[in-house]
């Protein structure tokens, strides 16, 4: 095996013993030196660093990389700049992986000289409960090139859920964009527009711990505008791939995925009106409006998006919205 485990860390002291766990039950493979675990340790302020440094110096695989705080984004990159592996996945430090499914998952895509293999998730909550993620609307256990993978109502959505080609995430520059929620979206259809040889598996290899005040979860006013105001940055970074090399149905999907991002952040401002001041939402507008990405224009991915697009592009609807 030739595998590297790429894990960014901020302040998850007391996340990381079922992380570290998790990792140990690879063996023999990891005591082999055939999977390499990257901590890059993110500004940590807790005893993040303490406890990374004991496990690296315990454990051979092990290598423990400090920086100051950039952000997840910066931190797996870090990562990815770093290893010297063929393949490699992605892991919070809060969450753990089967190893012993990973293992497989790793051979399936090395077997098959992929350049990215999809594998499905668990849910685990504060009290231990378990439950399965619904699997992607993607054929299973079938090579296929990226433009299928779109075509196939791909949803976007976590970067822990696929072992990588390194080769071909360095070749096609597919880095993470910096200090951004939502980076997961953005990179997805980028990446999909790239692969020619993508595989989704029914393994679940990977288990979410579900806890309050994660980025997904913002807690406090300022993560909620920062997680809310990314969305703009995902979509005009989507949008940017846009172009003539590609069929036009997969420039239709790209608008689609897009102008989704939007869709929902107004459908944010709706739903939960007391999250945001109504000078946040009139400052999302116009920087919208700035983009030229509302009022929403183009494909979207579903008929009940379509017909709510007439109801968010009313100037009307926008004004009582902008006042909520």
């Amino acid at each position: 095996m030739s595998l590297s485990i790429i894990i960014p860390v901020y302040n998850t002291a007391q996340y990381l013993d079922k992380c570290l766990s998790s990792l140990l039950k690879i063996e023999p493979s990891i005591e082999s030196n055939d999977i390499r675990v990257i901590f890059v340790n993110d500004g940590s302020t807790d005893k993040s660093a303490e406890l990374l440094n004991d496990f690296e110096r315990r454990h051979s695989f092990v290598n423990v990389i400090h920086q100051e705080n950039q952000g997840l984004s910066c931190a797996r990159n870090t990562g990815i700049r770093r290893l010297a592996t063929e393949y490699f996945i992605l892991l919070d430090s809060d969450d753990y992986i089967d190893g012993k499914i990973l293992e497989k998952a790793y051979r399936k895509a090395a077997h098959n000289k992929l350049d990215l293999l999809a594998y499905r998730l668990k849910y685990v909550d504060q009290h231990g409960e378990i439950s399965e993620r619904p699997a992607q609307k993607v054929v299973s256990e079938s090579v296929l090139s990226g433009y299928r993978v779109l075509r196939s109502d791909f949803q976007p959505s976590s970067a822990c859920l696929y072992v990588y080609n390194t080769a071909f995430i360095r070749d096609n520059d597919l880095y993470f964009y910096p200090r951004i929620c939502q980076q997961d979206v953005e990179i997805s259809v980028r990446m999909m527009l790239c692969a020619k040889r993508v595989m989704f598996t029914n393994d679940f290899v990977y288990y979410y711990f579900k806890r309050s005040g994660s980025l997904s979860k913002p807690k406090s006013l300022e993560a909620t505008y920062f997680y809310l105001g990314s969305s703009i940055t995902v979509a005009e970074e989507i949008r940017k791939n846009i172009n003539n090399e590609h069929p036009e149905d997969i420039n239709d999907i790209i608008t689609a995925n897009y102008n989704s991002v939007i869709w929902n952040l107004v459908l944010d401002f709706v739903r939960n009106p007391e999250r945001t001041e109504p000078r946040f939402k009139k400052e999302s507008i116009e920087r919208l409006r700035s983009t030229s990405l509302y009022p929403i224009k183009g494909k979207l991915k579903t008929p009940f998006q379509n017909i709510m697009r007439i109801v968010f592009n009313n100037p009307l609807f926008l004004r009582w919205l902008c006042a909520r």
